[in-house]
């Protein structure tokens, strides 16, 4: 079995990386988890290409820079979205069917940083702000949230998405944001068959409750109520 790169991906300048298969010997590349430079070593009688940092760095590990690296990602591919007038969207999971969602955050007047605080005592990895704060993105390598961070972000009401990037999925976070866990999304986080279920449930409730019969059977598959609620767009 072949053992895993520790630093398989640097960078050339902010927001252009380079996988070690694409290194070349004649570039300088720096790594992401402490900005310092790094040697690619390509020769052929290495089992794996791989980065190394040019100096000792005590205060780096490979969790760092897979943590930096996909911050740098999400937002390279948040600002390109903004100025292309193209969609940036978080994937999160239906509250009820757990069906994915996906939702457009690269609107005009949006904007994004890093390391910003907006709950006091805590520092979060990236802020969404449209113009005020409105989604908060962690991103979980090596650890979880600790349990005051994580009661703090319960209490702010605050919409929270993690995510867990790996070194092989940083090209998908420069168009879309997967999270596997997320924290106060609102009620329009249903997929568009739970939020028409939903809605024709209350429907025959109220008529239930008025006396009235119901004219109609719901069945979620062959079902022309369509016009009854707004169906948010999922992506399966």
């Amino acid at each position: 079995m072949r053992q895993q790169i520790q630093y398989p991906e640097a960078y050339v300048e902010p927001f252009c990386r380079v996988h070690i298969t694409e290194a070349r010997r004649s570039t300088e590349y720096f790594c992401y988890g402490c900005g310092r430079q790094m040697v690619a070593h390509l020769k052929d009688d290495l089992r794996q290409k791989h980065y190394s940092h040019k100096a000792e760095a005590h205060r780096c590990n490979p969790n760092n820079a897979l943590h930096e690296a996909a911050k740098a990602n999400i937002v390279e591919g948040f600002i390109c979205a903004m100025a292309e007038r193209r969609e940036y969207v978080t994937v999160t999971p239906c509250s009820e069917c757990t069906a994915p969602i996906s939702t457009n955050i690269a609107r005009p007047g949006a904007g994004m940083a890093s390391e910003r605080v907006v709950i006091a005592g805590t520092r979060s990895d990236l802020v969404l702000y449209d113009p005020d704060p409105k989604l908060i993105i962690e991103i979980v390598v090596s650890h979880d949230l600790d349990e005051q961070t994580y009661t703090k972000y319960q209490v702010s009401r605050l919409p929270v998405i993690k995510i867990a990037p790996s070194w092989d999925n940083l090209e998908g976070l420069r168009s879309k944001c997967v999270g596997y866990e997320w924290m106060n999304m609102p009620l329009s986080g249903r997929c568009g068959s739970c939020s028409l279920r939903q809605k024709v449930s209350d429907i025959a409730r109220q008529m239930k409750y008025s006396g009235e019969s119901s004219p109609f059977t719901f069945d979620p598959i062959q079902s022309n109520f369509l016009d009854l609620a707004p169906v948010v767009r999922a992506s399966h």
